[in-house]
């Protein structure tokens, strides 16, 4: 209800309130990347950045609307739209009832542009409550114009069972980020990246027994966390991600619970290993794309020593030529979408 009065009232003043950098030329087909966050979460900014960089390859001006922005910009996006402009929704872990404000979202832009083609970036699903599936079920069948790219093959499968749009299948986007690493020669210590949220699997227990042999294994120990406190600008975005960038490429191993922690790993090219989290995500991301990128594993600490994994794979080579075509490769349907002038 706050965010329907939020709406209506940002509606009526929306001459004054919407973003000073949208200004769109009627005749002109651009990209309008919608709902990007300002919270402290860089999985989320890191997902905007790399959306960002893809829209902006292509061959079309890009646009950007914070989901802060979403009331204000809707009357002149109505007004300055054409149906060629195609519009991306922010991809992540919020495509079911577990983050019922991004789906609020999403539905409110859906509703109001039912004639542009509308891109839902890969997204991670997740529903526990069967009467909110059954209506985003029912939502979603009325507008054809939206594709839904889902990051994994257990979400793949469950879109392509229950909703009747077209469905595609795409790595998280932040894979598709290339980053520079300097410090391969030079990398020391271990950083762990676990989360506190809702998403929590690895209990107090669990935690006491990984420290302990952490604290065996390394005596540079950094304990850190994707999600930091304060809101991340737009301007601020790239300059604190790629702190944390530089220093997870300066480690020698990540330990992490997070889905974008492994995904950092992944980019930075840092040995990470990644214990599964309570829903599920991280595992259907991890056997779609990255089971065999030699730098990436599973561990649990419970049946198997740090010491033992680390061994493990820090005796691999990084297999980076192969994992750059599979990636290429499962990018292609999106960028296809955003490539084709039609239907």
């Amino acid at each position: 209800m706050r965010y329907k009065v939020k709406y209506f009232v940002q509606k009526a003043f929306w001459r004054i309130l919407v973003p000073k950098d949208l200004k769109i030329e009627a005749d002109k087909k651009v990209f309008v990347f919608i709902g990007t966050p300002l919270h402290g979460n860089l999985g989320d900014q890191a997902i905007s950045e790399a959306t960002n960089r893809m829209l902006q390859s292509k061959n079309r001006l890009t646009f950007e609307v914070s989901c802060k922005d979403i009331p204000a910009s809707i009357p002149y996006l109505k007004r300055n739209l054409n149906n060629d402009s195609i519009l991306v929704l922010q991809g992540g872990g919020s495509f079911g009832d577990l983050y019922q404000r991004e789906a609020e979202y999403r539905r409110v832009i859906i509703k109001n542009f039912p004639n542009n083609r509308i891109i839902v970036f890969p997204q991670s699903t997740f529903f526990e409550n069967d009467d909110f599936l059954r209506k985003e079920v029912l939502f979603y069948k009325k507008y054809k114009n939206v594709v839904i790219a889902a990051r994994d093959e257990k979400s793949y499968a469950f879109l392509k069972e229950k909703f009747e749009n077209k469905i595609i299948l795409s790595p998280d986007i932040v894979m598709s980020l290339e980053i520079s690493n300097d410090n391969g020669a030079n990398r020391k210590g271990v950083i762990t990246l676990f989360r506190q949220d809702k998403e929590k699997s690895v209990s107090n227990e669990l935690r006491v027994l990984i420290d302990e042999q952490v604290r065996q294994c390394y005596k540079d120990v950094e304990e850190s966390d994707t999600v930091i406190e304060e809101e991340v600008s737009k301007k601020d975005r790239l300059i604190i991600l790629q702190d944390l960038w530089n220093r997870l490429a300066q480690r020698e191993l990540i330990i992490t619970d997070r889905l974008h922690g492994m995904v950092f790993g992944y980019i930075t090219k840092t040995p990470t290993l990644v214990l599964k989290n309570n829903n599920g995500k991280i595992g259907a991301a991890y056997e779609s794309w990255l089971s065999s990128c030699n730098w990436v594993e599973y561990w649990n600490p419970a049946t198997e020593s740090l010491i033992s994994a680390r061994r493990k794979i820090m005796s691999k080579s990084i297999n980076s030529e192969s994992m750059h075509m599979t990636m290429a490769s499962g990018y292609g349907n999106l960028v296809s979408l955003l490539e084709s002038e039609g239907d």
